[in-house]
């Protein structure tokens, strides 16, 4: 939590909260002030106007982010993303446009469940790494809040385990992670949709459990699982307390919005199927309709979702990128400006589909969304004089700075940036038989400097220890899990500049080096070695502790 003086911004977009999600001609409303400021004191907003009767009562010694020349949005809020996955599914897109069909591919061993089988397949480093990445290129893209769904396990211990490794990857984002399960994604191979359906409901319990899911994502889709099987999840959550989402009409008419409204989901997503007279229909409704046009492109299908209909029956919508295993769109911001004219909506009617309308999706509106007094400092500023410039940039960089709860975490001009703590630890867990209580990180990526934790001959996923009595064994060890902190971090092996070597024996010293010499070819880093009378645990030969420098380019 920071305190921060964001001023002189050329549009300050407030998207004031009047206590309900904007729909109908309210969606396209953003609240324009010129030379704007916001005032963030402890994290939260306590001022938003003009800059110089600001300044005048809040100037202070708080740190300053001019925003001269540029618009400030409320932070942007992904409100669907799958980014827990391994595996690579670009060439099934490059058949889709030479031709072949999502039947094709599917045959070909591709699609939904080629991701399942890879995520299953995937260890647990692999998967944190990839979505770690992930949220790096999320975060440069806008986001502030991200939504992160399960999916990719469809069998009960791997979806709980998929819940358990996103709860994990908090620590490696600044940005706010909602949690949503998703055990009812598509139907296993092999299995019968009323059979996966009431595995789905005896997992649910457990899933809750848990503590970590906010909410849970039902699928209402033809070929998948039909209204009534979706009535059954949605029925039950009710009864479990568990706020629910919809993936809705993605690939045909499946009555999901229908559903998702009767079944009292807080948004439905997708909707390209959804029929004009269904949404008449059902009308005007607090459920939120969330688009995301991505997932059209990519898809290549022959219908856009209505948004101006949903508009005009006063259904509030929401946009997000749906990155996911097919589709790796990473940037809201670039998606807000595609949005616009996908959809037809107005900038202002984009804007606020991936701000306070996200916010109402995640149930999040208390504390985000708007540039409100006594909501969150969140902030993505954007290196345009006008918000309504961004439909005009699609596919352009134009997020100049992402701040959260008041730290600028992310900055294009070279801003503060928050640090991200790499699997953070308590020393009481790790030497149990020490009477020792520290908090610490096994690295920490401060802008772009990388920082490890002093590494050792002990495995980081197991934590036994390696090589017992043999330095080339842990030396081997101790590099292997400095390529893998540095890849969570977002480096290589080559932006290494600083190596320094402890060894209990100068003798281990001749093995050590050779393995350093394997591990090191061709990086030429700065070194120092150092003989110490002991290390922390007595079967521990050598500890190899490094600093990286990600390069401007990548950082």
């Amino acid at each position: 939590m920071s305190d921060l003086n964001v001023i002189h911004a050329s549009q300050l977009a407030r998207i004031s909260d009047l206590g309900e999600p904007r729909r109908g001609p309210a969606q396209g409303e953003l609240d324009l002030m010129a030379d704007g400021a916001v005032i963030i004191r402890d994290g939260m907003i306590v001022a938003v106007g003009d800059s110089e009767e600001l300044l005048a009562d809040w100037g202070g010694d708080a740190p300053v982010l001019d925003a001269t020349g540029l618009t400030v949005l409320p932070g942007l809020i992904e409100c669907h993303s799958h980014p827990l996955f391994a595996g690579e599914r670009h060439a099934e897109y490059a058949q889709r446009l030479a031709g072949a069909s999502l039947a094709d591919i599917a045959r070909a061993g591709g699609g939904i469940w080629a991701s399942v089988e890879a995520t299953r397949a995937a260890g647990d480093s692999e998967l944190l790494a990839r979505v770690g990445d992930a949220y790096r290129r999320i975060l440069a893209g806008g986001a502030t809040t991200l939504e992160v769904k399960s999916g990719y396990g469809l069998t009960p211990a791997h979806e709980l385990h998929q819940l358990e490794l996103l709860e994990q990857s908090r620590a490696l984002t600044p940005m706010s992670l909602v949690i949503s399960f998703l055990g009812a994604h598509v139907v296993p191979a092999g299995t019968e949709a009323d059979a996966y359906v009431a595995e789905v409901l005896a997992l649910l319990p457990r899933a809750i459990d848990q503590g970590i899911c906010a909410f849970h994502d039902i699928t209402c889709e033809d070929g998948l699982f039909t209204p009534a099987q979706a009535g059954r999840l949605f029925a039950r959550s009710r009864e479990l307390g568990i706020a629910t989402k919809a993936h809705s009409d993605a690939w045909a008419s499946s009555q999901g919005w229908r559903t998702a409204v009767a079944g009292g989901a807080v948004s439905a997503e997708h909707l390209t199927y959804t029929p004009d007279e269904e949404i008449r229909e059902v009308g005007e409704t607090d459920t939120i309709a969330v688009l995301l046009p991505h997932a059209e492109l990519v898809y290549m299908t022959d219908r856009r979702a209505n948004a101006r209909l949903f508009i005009d029956e006063r259904v509030p919508v929401a946009v997000a990128t749906d990155y996911c295993s097919s589709i790796h769109a990473t940037s809201l911001a670039a998606t807000v400006g595609l949005a616009a004219p996908w959809f037809r909506l107005t900038p202002g009617e984009a804007i606020v589909a991936a701000t306070l309308n996200a916010a109402y999706a995640l149930q999040l509106e208390a504390d985000r969304g708007s540039l409100d007094p006594g909501k969150r400092g969140d902030l993505t500023v954007l290196a345009v004089g006008h918000p309504d410039e961004l439909c005009l940039a699609v596919g352009q960089g134009v997020v100049a700075d992402v701040v959260v709860a008041g730290e600028v975490v992310h900055g294009a001009r070279g801003a503060r940036r928050s640090h991200t703590r790499i699997r953070p630890f308590n020393t009481k867990d790790t030497y149990p038989e020490q009477a020792l209580d520290n908090d610490l990180s096994q690295a920490v990526l401060a802008g772009n400097l990388v920082f490890l934790r002093g590494q050792v001959g002990q495995d980081l996923e197991t934590f036994e220890n390696v090589g017992i009595g043999d330095p080339a064994a842990q030396a081997h060890q101790a590099m292997r899990n400095v390529e893998l902190l540095l890849d969570e971090a977002g480096a290589r092996v080559e932006d290494i500049c600083k190596i320094v070597v402890y060894l209990i024996d100068i003798r281990h010293r001749e093995p050590v080096y050779r393995v350093l010499g394997e591990h090191l070819r061709g990086v030429h880093p700065s070194s120092t070695g150092l003989v110490v009378s002991a290390l922390a645990r007595p079967e521990w030969l050598v500890e190899i502790d490094v600093t990286a420098v990600i390069p401007s380019e990548r950082a």
